[in-house]
């Protein structure tokens, strides 16, 4: 049933044809099980795993090697040598190929496996029993999965709702269910029968619909289920997860490629064509030659021919730049995970480098997820009784620790009696600002009373030397450390800290005691200390006492040690409590003696131990309060010494400001004033019993304090009648608070009601009253009316306001002002209120300072949806003004917002496409089941450590500290990776182009091949795989996060870097076959023939069969003389002379084969300054545009260790017997070395001189386009 929330439970039974009371019948549920199917979710079968392999060999680029690879290996079967061969030598060069895509396709496979774990982890949620009335209205436990439309559910606490229901019936005073994992938000959500009339209600807001796999955590209710399986809320994510659109007919979507990823085809797609072209090229550029008389034969020819051509294709394809790529991300990742990134996905490394936008959630990620209040205000009383006295709370968290300070509205209060305090002196005049509630929780910023003049500044004496009351609580010098060299204007200041006992707060006024007793024991939450989660906490010892200490404001460590049991909500109030420390000094004297873990909820246990509730009101959204009648326990009653209270109790209301006012008559007040003057009414004794509690502090009773007791009339405050004047100050000072993001409470009491809730109730409902039953505990069986639960809660006497936040993470603002530099704009999406929202993200920098108007910057989800829906005209524009309607309206506002507030999960999806529809890419945070769907969408989703299996298992990274904060490091790691990745790019790919024109300039010239396939595979993936790996370890640039992110169009190799490519490989190219040349002309021990001998090779059997002959008799001398010219044995240097001259007179038209000794040194010579150069290269490479005289190599001595052992790595093949037979090579002397170097080391000039074109004339026109961008 579509849209149940709308109508009334009635409706919704009669159109399922179902009774409450009785359920349906098992004819019906069969039918209906026909008709719906089970109540699961699909198993979507998985993709085969030969299909992943094969998806990993569509690559242009692993085609050709692949191919390549095959005739390698039919080569080596069918045109070997037996005789100088062997066949496992032979199958060397295509099983390394093999190996290479193997390799590749293994890493492929695996990171495309996550999507189905995503969907396995939905199941979680369901589960697998569930309670129904059945024929005849029988209980009975069926299988989740056996649910139909129309079967009525009973639910209870702790339940995990196995299918989407409408709330029939509630069998509690009020039920709440958890719906984190759909909505995000971690308040639970209160629900009722009554219906919603808004058919775009946001799930938040359907609050009779009960959503599977959500969870009961308060209250037992009757449901009726409506949808089951695939059509529940959480269905629909598991459809968008496993990539089905209803659209399309459940068509499945194609996994969008990262940039890098896009990039990296893109280029490979080019290189590939133009390898292919190259190859066949030089193939049928040497038809001619198919016939020489050296080959055998035209056919052998050909193959020749053809085996050279596939060595073209090896060399120009950068078989290690995939093992590269991985190589480098998995490093970037293991920085990352340092950082508290966990990356899942590899290329999302290099996506975050490329991100335009962040759509960050705010509760928990921007913000710390634990409610702080901020401020709390009452009534001064004296003169200015009818005005609100408000007071500033530092420190966030639920850590007990923080700051309390008063600002006095007139100097004159700062002196009163109530108050006890003199105000600071010496603040010079500066101009007003006001302090935000959320620079008083971070302890930041200057700022203003409204009217006050009390004026902030840091540099004044502290209050303790000023003649103020500094009053400090907690070690080691806390309030020094926070804000106590802060001086105000008529400021009050008292530090409240976790050790040494503080001032008895009588000195604040009564108000603040009724105060912290509302917010103690109206109260269902308490405060958790976890030792394991902080080493802030250490114990020390002081004067013979143990005292635990947290240093002020609390560390990261120190307050993640402490977290909420209950509400987030009610979990503040307590923390305040603990701040405001007990009103009795016994009480306090004690507190520094506790350990963190009972000092967390001592205060609140102090209250708890001298009052006890026994009745509870429980909230309702009708009247938005709770309510709890308290009476003095024996413990209070024996401390307090009298029998005074017993038969009376107190009720304590806390709720809506909005609501409570106008059930208030009178308020409290912190000096006494007249009866007469100010009420006709008697003023009644304070509300809090005063009790030192030192039982049950230290195990022995003590004497009641001076405190203790009913306090006179005008000492602890008095009650005035409330005016309306009053009232609409509070509704102000209300309105004020909540458009600065706070939310709320007023609290407020009834004294002196009965103790026993049952005549309680009769005061009120005298139609209620049952003579002779006792009191309970638990609430009574008022038909649970809201509208009972109103009328108890009238006459009551106003305490004060409470205002609360969940605070930024104090480094937050730095971080998005990182992201603001480098021009990445930042999205919040949140299903919190609007006002919030927007009072977090101005003060956290998402919207710019100076902005005055949010207009067209922030939206709900609602007022989004009807920008959409606006009626768009023929010209493709809304209404008269010409406002363009519809999705072009939505596409228009995504570039400017910065904030979506009360979102559905389907706002961010349309969120992530519309963005994306722009070019840009988009990261997107989430931390629940409901944002699945949009983390698989984005292009780099990014899941909360905290967060469901279902989010983590979707996301590509996951913030292990669930802080926006390492978004902006990560950030910044992946900018650096794109840059590296780009350096190992240019590298690789010119040491390929290099190998090309070696290959391509030989068979021009018509000399024989100077290298290898195996060599140059070799070359490829070992001795250029260590450098190209550690250029992905160059520390990022000083600016990296000064420029704005590149488009996604952007090319990975644009035309000018390709141009550097081709000159510097055009030069490795030129001295790679300049030295093959050297050895054969110029060498002394080699043939020293002509330069027209060597092009001509081919013809030597016919032109020039003696070659080499005559270098036979010189080379035997040579040998000679340096034997006997180095002292040795006459004889042995004879006989190396003859093996010397018979090896060199045997050179003949042989010489040219790799067979031959002289065709093996050449080609070594060949190969050792292709390493060489490439080596050089990549020192060279340390920088894309910078000199090497203003970045020297030492800046990575990553790259220096990998060059030095690349050479080593060569020295090994080169020195190393069996070896040397596998790579076809031969040791070189100390002159063909010296060859080496003088034709490589000059590649470094090269690349500088392309390095000064692209400073001084290529890279100067951009970077002020990119300026202009930032400004």
């Amino acid at each position: 049933m579509e849209s149940a929330w709308t109508f009334p439970v009635e409706s919704v039974l009669a159109h399922l044809g179902v009774d409450p009371a009785r359920g349906l019948d098992h004819l019906q549920v069969d039918e209906r099980y026909a008709r719906h199917g089970p109540n699961a979710l699909p198993d979507e079968p998985p993709t085969p795993l030969w299909k992943r392999i094969l998806a990993q060999f569509e690559d242009t680029l692993v085609l050709i090697l692949l191919g390549s690879a095959v005739i390698s290996f039919l080569l080596a079967l069918v045109d070997r040598d037996p005789a100088t061969t062997s066949l496992g030598t032979a199958l060397i060069e295509p099983a390394v190929i093999f190996l290479i895509l193997i390799a590749n396709a293994t890493v492929g496979v695996v990171q495309e496996s996550h999507a189905d774990q995503a969907i396995d982890a939905l199941r979680q949620y369901t589960p697998e029993q569930a309670t129904v009335l059945r024929n005849g209205g029988q209980a009975v436990r069926v299988p989740a999965s056996m649910l139909v439309p129309g079967d009525i559910l009973q639910l209870s606490v702790g339940d995990k709702i196995p299918a989407d229901a409408r709330l029939v019936a509630l069998a509690s005073s009020s039920l709440r269910v958890d719906q984190a994992i759909l909505t995000g938000e971690s308040e639970s959500v209160l629900k009722m029968p009554a219906v919603v009339q808004d058919p775009r209600a946001v799930k938040q807001d359907m609050t009779n619909i009960l959503f599977s796999g959500t969870t009961i955590t308060n209250g037992a209710c009757t449901a009726v289920v409506v949808l089951t399986g695939v059509h529940t809320a959480i269905g629909n994510i598991h459809s968008e997860i496993s990539g089905k659109n209803k659209a399309d007919g459940g068509k499945e979507e194609q996994e969008a490629k990262t940039p890098l990823k896009q990039k990296l085809d893109d280029f490979g797609d080019m290189l590939a064509k133009v390898i292919s072209v190259i190859c066949i090229l030089v193939w049928l550029i040497n038809f001619r030659h198919f016939s020489d008389g050296t080959h055998g034969g035209w056919l052998q020819g050909a193959i020749y021919y053809f085996k050279i051509a596939v060595a073209l294709a090896v060399a120009a394809i950068p078989e290690g730049l995939a093992a590269v790529i991985t190589a480098c991300l998995a490093l970037g990742t293991q920085k990352m995970a340092k950082k508290n990134a966990i990356v899942r996905h590899l290329p999302s490394v290099e996506t975050l480098g490329s991100t335009n936008v962040i759509c960050s959630d705010k509760t928990g990620t921007l913000t710390t997820n634990q409610m702080s209040v901020t401020r709390f205000a009452t009534f001064s009383g004296g003169p200015g009784a009818d005005e609100l006295e408000e007071h500033y709370v530092e420190g966030s968290g639920f850590a007990p620790d923080g700051q309390i300070s008063s600002v006095s509205e007139h100097s004159s209060h700062a002196n009163s009696p109530g108050l006890g305090y003199a105000p600071f002196p010496h603040s010079p005049a500066r101009p007003h600002a006001g302090l935000h509630p959320l620079d008083a929780a971070l302890g930041n910023g200057s700022y203003e009373k409204a009217g006050a003049g009390g004026r902030y500044r840091d540099d004044a004496p502290s209050g303790s030397g000023s003649g103020g009351r500094n009053v400090r609580g907690g070690g080691a010098g806390a309030g020094d450390r926070a804000s106590g060299h802060r001086t105000h204007d008529s400021l009050a200041m008292m530090t409240i800290s976790v050790g040494r006992p503080a001032t008895k707060l009588n000195n604040v006024g009564s108000p603040v005691h009724a105060l912290a007793q509302v917010c103690s024991l109206c109260n269902d939450a308490s405060i958790a200390y976890n030792p394991s989660s902080s080493s802030s906490s250490s114990s020390s010892s002081s004067a013979g006492s143990r005292s635990t200490t947290l240093s002020y404001p609390p560390t990261a460590s120190s307050t993640a040690a402490y977290s909420a049991v209950g509400q987030p909500t009610e979990a503040a109030l307590k923390v305040l409590v603990e701040k405001l420390q007990h009103h009795d000094e016994g009480v306090n004297a004690r507190l520094h003696r506790l350990g963190a873990q009972q000092r967390c909820n001592a205060v609140n246990e102090a209250y708890a131990h001298t009052w006890r509730r026994v009745l509870t009101l429980e909230f309702t959204r009708e009247r938005k309060s709770m309510g709890v009648l308290v009476v003095p326990s024996a413990a209070g009653l024996q401390q307090d010494g009298s029998d005074k209270g017993t038969g009376t109790g107190t009720l304590l209301v806390k709720g809506a400001p909005d609501s409570v006012l106008p059930r208030c008559t009178r308020l409290h007040t912190a000096a006494g004033v007249s009866a007469s003057s100010s009420s006709s009414r008697s003023p009644r004794s304070s509300p809090v019993i005063a009790s030192p509690s030192s039982s049950w502090l230290n195990g022995a009773a003590s004497a009641p304090s001076a405190s203790t007791g009913t306090a006179a009339k005008g000492a602890n405050g008095g009650r005035i009648a409330m005016t309306e004047h009053m009232r609409a100050s509070i509704l102000a000072k209300a309105r004020e608070w909540g458009g600065m993001g706070l939310r709320v409470l007023a609290c407020a009491v009834r004294e002196d009601v009965p103790a026993d809730p049952r005549e309680f109730v009769a005061s009120s409902h005298p139609s209620r009253k049952k003579p002779g039953s006792e009191a309970s505990a638990e609430l009574l069986d008022m038909n649970r009316d809201a509208l009972d639960f109103a009328a108890l809660e009238q006459e009551l006497t106003f305490v004060g306001l409470v205002g609360m936040l969940d605070p930024p993470r104090p480094e937050v603002a730095g971080a998005i002002a990182r992201c603001r530099q480098a021009g990445i704009r930042v999205v919040v999406i949140t299903g919190d209120d609007k006002a919030t929202a927007e009072s977090i993200c101005r003060s956290i920098g998402v919207f710019p300072p100076t902005l005055a108007s949010l207009e067209g910057r922030s939206y709900t989800g609602r007022e989004f949806d009807e920008l959409g829906m606006a009626p768009v005209n023929s010209a493709g524009l809304a209404g008269a003004g010409g406002s363009v309607g519809g999705v072009a309206a939505q596409k228009a506002a995504v570039l400017r917002a910065s904030l979506f507030s009360r979102v559905e999960p389907s706002h961010k999806s349309l969120l992530v496409d519309l963005l994306q529809s722009h070019g840009l890419v988009v990261a997107m945070t989430g931390d629940g089941v409901n944002d699945a769907p949009a983390l698989k969408k984005s292009d780099i989703g990014i899941a909360m450590g905290s967060g469901t299996d279902v989010a983590v298992l979707a996301s590509d990274m996951v913030l292990a500290d669930d802080n926006f904060a390492t978004i902006a490091s990560a950030v910044e790691e992946g900018r650096a990776i794109y840059n590296n990745t780009q350096s190992f790019i240019r590298y690789l790919i010119s040491s390929n182009i290099g190998e090309v024109v070696s290959i391509f300039l030989t068979m021009l010239l018509g000399m024989p091949e100077a290298l290898l396939p195996i060599q140059l595979l070799w070359v490829n993936l070992v001795t250029d795989g260590l450098p190209a790996t550690a250029l992905g370890l160059n520390p990022p640039d000083a600016e990296i996060m000064s420029r704005p992110p590149r488009r996604r169009d952007d090319p990975l190799v644009n035309g000018w870097l390709l141009a550097r490519f081709c000159i510097v490989g055009a030069y490795v190219g030129i001295a790679t076959v300049a030295g093959y040349a050297w050895w054969f002309t110029s060498y002394e021990a080699g043939p020293q023939i002509t330069f027209w001998q060597l092009v001509n090779f081919r013809s030597c059997a016919r032109d020039f069969p003696d070659v080499g002959t005559h270098a036979a008799a010189a080379a035997a001398a040579l040998g000679a003389a340096a034997a006997v010219a180095a002292g040795g044995d006459v004889n042995a240097a004879i006989t190396q002379t003859q093996a010397t001259a018979a090896a060199h007179t045997a050179f003949g038209c042989d010489m040219f084969t790799t067979k031959h000794f002289a065709g093996k040194s050449a080609t070594t010579m060949s190969l050792s300054i292709l390493v060489v150069v490439e080596m050089a290269n990549a020192i060279s490479s340390i920088a894309t545009n910078d000199s090497l005289l203003t970045t020297p190599p030492t800046r990575n001595w990553w790259l220096i260790g990998a060059v030095v052992l690349s050479m080593l790595l060569h020295f090994m093949i080169l020195y190393t017997p069996f070896l040397q037979e596998i790579f076809v090579v031969t040791p070189l002397g100390s002159a063909e070395w010296k060859a080496v170097l003088w034709l490589s080391l000059p590649v470094i000039l090269v690349d500088e001189a392309c390095k000064w074109v692209s400073r001084n004339i290529v890279d100067s026109g951009e970077d002020a386009d990119s300026k202009l961008k930032l400004d």
